[in-house]
Order: C-alpha cells, then structure tokens, then sequence
C-alpha cells in the first residue's frame, strides 16, 4: 500500500519523506512516518561506517497537494551524531516543525589480534575500522612463584615471576602485594645511618 503520510491535521500532508545521509537516499517506512507524526521527531540509526563530516538533509519523496515542506535546515555527522530540522505548512497556512536526528551505529569487534606491545588491534565486523586498545589482563596464580597473564580479547598469555610492592605492617614487619593476588610478609631489614655521635636512622 501506499506509504501513510506525515499527518498536520486532516486536511494537510507530504504524500511521503526521504532523508539524504552523504549519497544514500532513503525513504522513510510506514513505522517511521508514523513515529514522526507523533513525536514530531526521529531518530534514524546509520551504518556504523558513515564517515564524520557527511552530510544530512531531508525531502518530499512524492509531491503533495495538501502541504509544502520547506525551511530545511541541513546538517552534517559530527561525533557520530547530527540532525535535520524542517516544515510543513497546509493549506491553511499552519505549520508543524520537525527533527530527523542521526547517530551512527556502534562498532561491533569481535577478533583481536595481539601486537606484542601490550595492546592488541580488532576492525569492525561491518565496516573494518580499526581499533586499538589494551589487553584485558587476568591472572593466574601459579605454585612456583609465578602468575600466568591471558588476555580475555586476544590470544595473548605470558608468564613472570612475582612482582611485591610492600607495605608496613608494623612491629618490624612488611607485607608484598603482586598485582596478581599474591602476598607475603617478612621482617624487616634495615640499613642504618648515623645521625650523630651517639644515634642512627633506620630504613627498612
């Protein structure tokens, strides 16, 4: 059937609307056109490999003896984002203001490929942009004073001894943390300084 058209009121109306994004035209569907006469906005989803900068804009896609639309406000993709204001004016001279607002689709990754600098890389499954980041690190304790490091995007694994950071825990004692889990605790050993004729400084 024919496409339901953007409704003003019932005498007043554009037979049916496309929108321009870069040199892809296309024409509004039934929901659309619905959804837009209701809200008196839209939201319409680009592929996700439309480029920044491309340019928006809106149409009749049929003529109409009811209304004219006019007073298009252009617009372009910036951020992923961006919008087309127009008019509809019946024969009555009344107009209705409406928004088309565009946002690209998100990226979908799904193979990482290690780079052997701690990061690893991935293009789109849609449109293959590249995309970098770092690894997603687990760890593994191991029984020989180790950890295990596996990437949960890649196929990245690696394995190192135990690194500690430690702490005070008072009464002459420390206490190692590694980034994996692992902890230890030991006395301290000092290295002395002398202060003076008759006192030192100690550091463990």
């Amino acid at each position: 059937g024919d496409t339901p058209p953007v409704m003003l009121s019932d005498n007043a109306r554009v037979a049916s609307l496309s929108y321009t994004a870069g040199e892809e035209v296309e024409s509004l569907t039934s929901a659309q056109i619905s959804a837009l006469n209701s809200a008196r906005s839209l939201t319409i989803t680009l592929p996700c490999g439309a480029p920044e900068g491309q340019a928006l804009s809106a149409t009749p896609s049929a003529a109409s003896d009811k209304a004219t639309l006019s007073g298009v406000t252009g617009g372009s993709l910036t951020g992923g984002k961006g919008s087309v204001s127009f008019s509809v004016t019946a024969e009555d001279s009344s107009s209705v203001s409406y928004t088309l607002n565009f946002k690209t689709e998100n990226h979908t990754y799904s193979q990482f490929t290690d780079n052997a600098n701690g990061t690893h890389t991935a293009l789109c499954d849609k449109c293959a942009n590249p995309f970098t980041e770092d690894h997603h690190i687990s760890y593994t304790e191991e029984t020989d004073g180790t950890h295990t490091l596996n990437c949960a995007e890649c196929d990245f694994t690696s394995n190192e001894k135990h690194t500690y950071t430690y702490t005070n825990s008072g009464e002459h004692t420390h206490t190692g943390n590694c980034v994996c889990g692992n902890t230890v605790s030991a006395d301290c050993e000092y290295e002395y300084t002398k202060t003076d004729e008759e006192n030192h400084s100690a550091v463990c």
